[in-house]
């Protein structure tokens, strides 16, 4: 074809382009002159059109909102029901695999193995000491149990976000208890209701800790952490997340740790402490420890950053501000961090060894401005971690990176 018949077809699909755009653009405008004829034709007597026009656009939206809140309590319900007859289909394997089939394998008894390893240790120095401190807090409710050891009332979940997550605890830990998850495979006749589960419960611990005025109990949400850990681990038949999982599971981390870092309540220290500890719980799984420390470590280099700028900033007190509440909340991060750091092996380990080179770097800086919190960085950047220089093939298995992507 010669370059005058090019020329000439390229003309002709142009001009049909633009055809379709200005048959597309009539039409549309015809709509919108037919909708406004009909709002006006049917507004009652003593109301103007545009009135009118506002109060249908309001009852649409309502009418919206309320069908999409049934469509999500319609699809928790189904949820529910997916959880009950997994639990009952992996509750007849595991008794035929018994032999006994009379049920004498129990959902309340512990996993063979289980400890309490996973516990935070928090530290009860001032942070001014580089020697650790093993002392552990009161012991855990056993992994195995199916009800939390709260002496408080089941009343108190009386939130439907609280409900909520506890019927997913619930779920996740009668399944672990069921199914020894190490040593036996799940079915396979609906694989996607363990990380659906999964997912779901992290979700509603983060918009049960988003309403501050009703911060949901601390064994309830300290239980479903330490729950939602072993799940991740463990998955469904063996088999690790998908991607598209382990990134809902990202974001749910990221959102828990802003809410730590950002919380600005005045009496806040009772929801920081148990934040703080459901952080470390789910740092306990393996595939998401490297995900929360390289969030954690990007949170405390950017507010690092803002910190050395206020000491660049010239001398005055009109000048010379930073958040107050979220330099006091960067401490609970910190210790989080150290807690996690200790055998954080995974992907990512020149991408830590980088930001915890730039942390160590920025404690200098603060030294003389912000000491408290230099030492407490300079504890962390210090630590050693096994993650430098080993890499794990459960970690590897959901991404393999050679290298952390930017801080988000």
């Amino acid at each position: 074809m010669s370059g005058t018949e090019g020329g000439d077809a390229d003309g002709k699909l142009e001009r049909c382009n633009k055809e379709r755009a200005d048959l597309k653009n009539w039409y549309l405008r015809t709509v919108k002159l037919a909708a406004a004829v009909a709002v006006i034709k049917s507004k009652p007597p003593g109301r103007s059109g545009r009135q009118h026009a506002e109060h249908l656009a309001a009852k649409l939206k309502s009418q919206d909102v309320d069908w999409k809140a049934k469509a999500q309590g319609l699809e928790k319900e189904v949820l529910h029901l997916r959880q009950e007859l997994y639990l009952t289909k992996v509750l007849s394997k595991a008794r035929s695999c018994d032999g006994t089939g009379d049920g004498s394998i129990d959902p309340l008894c512990p996993e063979r193995g289980s400890s309490t390893k996973d516990t935070p240790t928090w530290e009860k120095d001032s942070g001014c000491e580089t020697e650790e401190n093993t002392e552990a807090p009161p012991p855990a409710p056993n992994p195995g149990e199916l009800t939390l050891v709260d002496p408080t009332p089941r009343a108190s979940f009386g939130s439907a976000l609280d409900r909520t997550v506890l019927l997913h605890t619930q779920f996740l830990q009668n399944l672990v208890g069921l199914a020894r998850l190490e040593s036996r495979a799940l079915p396979d006749s609906d694989c996607s209701v363990v990380p659906d589960s999964i997912c779901q419960l992290l979700s509603s611990m983060v918009s049960a800790c988003r309403d501050l005025r009703s911060f949901p109990s601390a064994p309830l949400l300290l239980q479903a952490s330490r729950v939602a850990a072993r799940a991740v681990d463990h998955g469904s038949s063996g088999r690790p997340p998908s991607a598209d999982v382990m990134a809902q599971v990202e974001d749910s981390l990221k959102e828990l740790t802003d809410l730590l870092l950002n919380n600005s309540q005045l009496n806040r220290f009772h929801m920081q402490e148990t934040l703080a500890e459901c952080l470390t719980l789910l740092g306990g799984s393996s595939l998401l420890k490297p995900l929360l420390v390289r969030h954690i470590l990007c949170r405390i280099n950017r507010f690092a950053d803002e910190l050395w700028e206020t000491c660049q900033q010239e001398a005055g007190e009109e000048h010379r501000q930073f958040d107050a509440g979220k330099y006091e909340n960067s401490f609970y991060l910190l210790r989080v961090l150290e807690q996690l750091l200790p055998g954080a092996d995974g992907e990512g380990g020149a991408g830590r060894s980088r930001q915890l080179r730039r942390l160590e770097r920025r404690a200098l800086q603060l030294s003389e401005e912000f000491p408290l919190i230099a030492i407490y960085a300079w504890r962390v950047a210090a630590r050693p971690s096994t993650g430098d220089t080993v890499e794990t093939s459960s970690a590897a298995r959901v991404q393999r990176r050679e290298d952390w992507p930017a801080c988000s």
